[in-house]
C-alpha cells in the first residue's frame, strides 16, 4: 500500500465477553494508538466517544469506527498484523484517498 492509503477498522467491546464495557472499549483505543504510532495515524473517528448499542435481548455493545491512515509505505498483512494485535476485524483498505495534511 502506499502512503496515504485509508484503512477502516472498529473496535467492539459487548457484555458477552466483559461486564466493563466502556472502560475496555476506551483501553482498546489507546492500544491501538499506541501501536500504530509512527506507522499509521488515527485520521478521523466517526464516534468521538464509544458508540453504545442495546440488542433486541438486552445485551450491549460499545463500537468506535476509525479511519486509519498510511504514514509510510507498507504491505496489507503488515496492516493485519498491527490491528489484530489489539483485535481481529476485518479491514477495509482505499488507497484512493489520500489526505496527508
Amino acid at each position: 500500500m502506499k502512503v496515504g492509503t485509508e484503512i477502516q477498522y472498529y473496535l467492539i467491546v459487548d457484555d458477552r465477553f466483559t461486564t466493563e464495557i466502556l472502560p475496555e472499549i476506551n483501553n482498546l483505543f489507546n492500544k491501538l494508538a499506541d501501536t500504530i504510532e509512527g506507522k499509521m495515524r488515527i485520521l478521523n473517528l466517526h464516534a468521538i466517544s464509544p458508540r453504545l448499542i442495546t440488542w433486541a435481548d438486552g445485551s450491549q455493545q460499545y463500537r468506535i469506527e476509525c479511519t486509519l491512515q498510511t504514514l509510510k509505505p507498507m504491505s496489507k498483512n503488515e496492516a493485519y498484523i498491527l490491528t489484530n494485535s489489539i483485535q481481529a476485524h476485518p479491514l477495509k483498505f482505499n488507497s484512493n484517498k489520500i489526505r496527508l495534511n
